[in-house]
């Protein structure tokens, strides 16, 4: 039980005593904290371990900034800290344009229906579905073994929405991120990661948003690949059944007719298993294709 010490209370008396008042039936104890000793260890070694991973070869997940060439310069810039400009000198960093100076073709052909990450330096996994420039929009379509580039104008009055945007882009990078990203040539239309996705013949695949929910980034912003892919998302092709769903296994039966009811496996065949369905209390034998 706490009780207040009457020595301090007579020195430094309560402005409210009537507020505070003892804790009768306080369940709090008391005891010594002794900092444990790691045997064997004559120093603990203060930084990165041997072999870690860092700047653009970091594990997936990790941001690093080095996934994209950039420069540094510090100056007054403006950038936006709680709804306001800063007046203090920013670090600003300039992105190296590595597609300035290419035609839209070339860059269609090169990224569409390509894996690339989004989201720098915060990286996204995402597959290109078009490119866009102020005029056209450019998109793959396969002629035989060739890979042919088709542009198709914008509607009307398109020019200026699509500018709209790529300002809208610029301004937040600038403004917001304190990254000077320049001229904005081409944008890409990207799908995606959502996360993974079972097939009906057991194979792990990627799972991407559907056509007609692309974001817009920045060509000069997007990465092609990295060293070390998220593990989390590897895709796997389809195991045995054995495998998968063991003799004896406990499973549940999502057929038709005894939906959801518990079941235990009892034989395999090449695409196919064997399963003992408990329905109401008595068990039953029923194949599952």
């Amino acid at each position: 039980m706490f009780t207040r010490d009457e020595s301090l209370a007579a020195t430094y008396p309560s402005p409210l005593p009537a507020f505070f008042p003892d804790i009768k039936d306080c369940k709090c104890k008391r005891s010594v904290f002794h900092l444990p000793v790691i045997e064997g260890v004559s120093s603990l070694r203060k930084g990165l371990c041997e072999g870690a991973y860092k700047g653009a070869d970091s594990l997936f997940g990790f941001p690093s900034m080095h996934t994209i060439k950039h420069t540094g310069n510090l100056g007054y810039h403006g950038v936006q800290v709680f709804q306001a400009p800063s007046r203090n000198e920013t670090m600003v960093l300039n992105i190296v344009n590595k597609f300035e100076d290419l035609k839209p073709e070339a860059v269609a052909l090169s990224k569409i229906g390509k894996k690339i990450y989004v989201g720098w330096p915060f990286l996204k996994e995402g597959i290109v579905t078009s490119i866009s420039d102020e005029m056209f929009k450019y998109e793959i379509q396969v002629q035989g073994r060739n890979r042919v580039v088709i542009k198709t104008p914008h509607r009307t009055n398109t020019f200026d929405t699509w500018r709209k945007r790529t300002d809208k882009i610029e301004t937040l990078y600038t403004k917001r991120f304190g990254v000077i990203i320049g001229d904005i040539e081409f944008t890409a239309q990207v799908l995606l990661l959502k996360g993974m996705r079972r097939e009906m013949n057991g194979a792990l695949v990627k799972d991407f948003c559907k056509p007609g929910e692309e974001q817009e980034f920045a060509i000069q912003t997007i990465v092609d690949s990295v060293k070390h892919p998220d593990t989390r998302t590897k895709e796997e092709a389809p195991r045995p059944l054995i495998e998968d769903f063991p003799l004896d296994s406990q499973v549940f039966f999502l057929g038709h007719g005894h939906y959801g009811c518990p079941a235990q496996v009892i034989a395999h065949s090449d695409h196919a298993l064997a399963l003992r369905v408990a329905v109401c209390a008595t068990l039953v034998d029923a194949s599952c294709l």
